[in-house]
């Protein structure tokens, strides 16, 4: 049995990420001593002192410290129970905004437009750099993100999870390089050619061998370049399921076996609902292979 409630919680985040019971007060338009009698009487129900008063401004105890985060999960849960339940009550259906890099494959992402439809949720699909979906997920324009890994933490911004990998190698035109194995210092002397305006820096440090390069951010644009022997490309393999006429995967002294990278996907704790974000996340971990 639940003995708190809402506001209790929300009186008790909003101590904490404002500091004091007086910015708290006003954050939430709320007195002071209201705010002080939401905290108190939470520290009665869970049994267990919150804040250390002798400090000031006052401090979370280690229990506090360790339900804050905690409290911040209920909250957010709570509130995308509360959306769900408009949109129920209120007939309509409920959509869910993905965004995606441009290496993710299509076939996934058809899997989960089409999954999802069955339970009645719309998936609207949005193609952008990492660092602008993150921005979208932090400003509530998308609900979930699809990216390759970074090498840096997420923060506490975000909940993630793993979903496989993507295996890259070299494509080219068969024409384009006159010894095989294709060494590496073959490659860094053509043109590499890139899927963005801009190599993001994480990406970079494992997929730029070049140091000239031509961008294209367009799929079919970018083949007929390999097409038309305009330089070489690091490309997930799933591109290429089927073959293209005139570009094919180049073996490098590196050998036949591609390069993987991870997959993650990104979301707000409690802006999905738990039974949708599990479904999206069992429908794209079965996309992935390694």
């Amino acid at each position: 049995m639940i003995s708190f409630t809402l506001l209790q919680l929300e009186a008790f985040v909003a101590v904490c990420r404002h500091g004091t019971m007086t910015r708290a007060a006003q954050a939430l338009r709320k007195d002071r001593t209201t705010v002080s009698e939401l905290i108190n009487c939470l520290e009665i129900d869970l049994g267990c002192e919150l804040f250390d008063r002798q400090t000031r401004p006052p401090r979370l105890t280690p229990s506090g410290d360790r339900l804050y985060r905690q409290a911040v999960l209920f909250l957010q849960e709570a509130q995308a129970f509360s959306g769900i339940a408009s949109q129920l009550a209120g007939g309509e259906s409920q959509s869910l905004q993905v965004s995606y890099d441009v290496f993710i494959p299509h076939s996934m992402l058809v899997s989960l437009s089409t999954e999802l439809a069955k339970s009645g949720v719309t998936v609207n699909l949005r193609c952008e750099p990492r660092s602008q979906g993150e921005q979208a997920l932090a400003e509530g324009r998308a609900d979930i993100g699809i990216y390759q890994a970074l090498n840096r933490p997420v923060g506490q911004s975000f909940s993630w999870q793993t979903l496989g990998a993507i295996e890259f190698a070299v494509y080219a035109s068969p024409m384009l390089f006159s010894e095989k194995p294709v060494t590496m210092m073959a490659l860094a002397s053509h043109t590499q050619l890139l899927p963005w305006d801009f190599m993001p820096e994480y990406l970079a440090q494992r997929l730029q061998i070049a140091d000239h390069t031509q961008s294209a951010n367009e799929r079919e644009l970018l083949i007929a370049l390999l097409q038309a022997r305009q330089g070489w490309a690091m490309l997930p393999t799933h591109f290429f399921t089927r073959q293209k006429a005139g570009v094919e995967r180049i073996e490098t002294v590196m050998g036949r076996k591609g390069m993987l990278h991870p997959v993650v996907a990104l979301w707000q704790p409690g802006k999905v609902g738990h039974t949708t974000l599990r479904h999206v996340l069992d429908v794209a971990e079965r996309s992935f292979t390694v």
